[in-house]
């Protein structure tokens, strides 16, 4: 009845402008849309490269990842999940921190246990799920601020995974490698790093492929320009 209303029909033709507008996320420009693409073409090329098809099972050369628990995803308790997650990221820290970048395009193929299953992409995304909840969904690994996630101060040198102590460093290198991961596999994920420490995390990874045995890396400008420099240097 109120939506035949004279009173709905007045204030439907008011078209009134959103509530909070300062909230909005602004929309992405010409010139960040064409970086875009250029970044999804350098995945893409580095994809084909390794056997990476969507939709299909995970290649061969793939490293095998069987995940000591079945995935908590969906659980209804949301401590139970939290502790699930942290042992699946855990146990995933371990098992891949030597490797080297060119290793992780090699990729992984998932497997939880107790939950038979073939990974064509379905297990990557419930394990890239679970990483970023047990990432993100407290303030026990990071800063939770307004504006996003934050590293801990300099003075926490070392967290805890799964009940075992890490370098605080080498969890958020570690971090910036799985971020990447996830894109690279079409992952959505619930990334709450707040822009700096995305932006630091990809700077440091780059520095790092460029000159992996050398403190002088190059100057990429804090600019788009730079930005497309260094995606150039790596290519």
């Amino acid at each position: 009845a109120l939506q035949v209303s004279e009173e709905f029909a007045s204030l439907r033709d008011q078209k009134r402008p959103p509530l909070f507008l300062a909230n909005r996320r602004p929309t992405l420009t010409q010139e960040g849309c064409t970086r875009i693409s250029k970044l999804e073409a350098r995945l893409e090329r580095l994809r084909n490269e390794h056997g990476w098809e969507s939709g299909k099972p995970a290649p061969r050369a793939a490293m095998p990842l069987p995940l000591p628990a079945p995935s908590p995803e969906g659980s209804a308790d949301p401590e139970w999940r939290m502790r699930s997650a942290r042992g699946i990221l855990g146990f995933s820290f371990e098992q891949t921190r030597g490797m080297t970048g060119r290793q992780w395009q090699t990729g992984f193929r998932v497997d939880f246990a107790g939950q038979e299953g073939l990974d064509d992409g379905g297990l990557t995304k419930a394990w890239v799920n679970e990483i970023g909840f047990a990432l993100w969904g407290d303030g026990a690994l990071f800063d939770i601020k307004p504006q996003g996630s934050f590293f801990k101060p300099d003075e926490v040198e070392t967290l805890e995974l799964d009940g075992v102590p890490v370098l605080s460093s080498e969890l958020y290198r570690w971090t910036g490698r799985f971020v990447a991961y996830a894109l690279y596999q079409r992952c959505l994920v619930d990334c709450r790093l707040c822009a700096w420490c995305f932006r630091m995390l990809q700077r440091s990874a780059a520095q790092r492929q460029q000159h992996p045995a050398c403190r002088v890396v190059p100057d990429w400008p804090e600019t788009a320009e730079g930005e497309d420099t260094m995606l150039d240097d790596l290519a």
